[in-house]
Parts: structure tokens; sequence; C-alpha cells
């Protein structure tokens, strides 16, 4: 019977930690009234696509850390949220409260969940 390798990890917990508070805190959850782009001077709104990729990321690399029997559950909304963001018809849409919602309450879920994973080794 083959045994489950360790997991390498590629970024540091505390990192991960930090891009996800970062991607949380510095960036406005409110829906502008313009549109933003890449060329825009303010692009710290959580309604561009970059700030998405950033989270899915994030999101990704976490996962990393969770194991899949005490945190089963949150690696199935860590996968489902991230199966669809990345899906054409979020792509193909603006962003709306809802989906800013739903990455602020996963994100904050991680961080938690990490922050008491660092605290316990």
């Amino acid at each position: 019977m083959e045994t489950e390798q360790p997991q390498e990890h590629i970024m540091p917990l505390s990192r991960i930690i930090e891009i996800l508070e970062e991607l949380d805190k510095s960036f406005r959850d409110e829906i502008p009234t313009e549109m933003i782009s890449g060329e825009s001077e303010d692009r710290a709104w959580k309604v561009t696509k970059n700030w998405w990729q950033g989270a899915i990321n994030a999101l990704a690399k976490a996962k990393g850390y969770l194991d899949s029997q005490s945190h089963s559950d949150l690696i199935t909304d860590i996968d489902q949220f991230n199966q669809d963001y990345l899906d054409d018809r979020f792509k193909d849409r603006l962003t709306t409260e809802s989906d800013i919602e739903r990455a602020n309450k996963i994100m904050r879920e991680v961080v938690n969940t990490l922050k008491n994973l660092q605290n316990s080794t």
C-alpha cells in the first residue's frame, strides 16, 4: 500500500495569510460607478478580474495546507468557489455584490483556519 507523501509547500503559510488579508482589506468591496481597467489610475477594487485571479490563486495555495479529513468541507468550498469563478460565464459578466460577499466569506474563513493551524504548530 502506497503512503501519501507530504505536500511540498511552495509558499510559506504566513505569506498566504498575508496575501489573503491584503486582498480582503486593501481592495474596495463596492461596485464602482465607472468601468475599471488595467489603465485605470485607481485599481484597488474587488471587481477587477486581476483581483479575482489573485484570490483564486491564493485560495488554491492555501488548500495545500488543509487536512483532507478535518477540513474537507472547506476544501470542497474552495474547489467549488474556484470552479465557479474560473468559469467562462463569470469571465464574461460583471462582478456582483453577492460575488464579492462570497469571496470575502471564504477568504476570511480560510484565513481563520490557517491562523489556527499556524498557532497550533
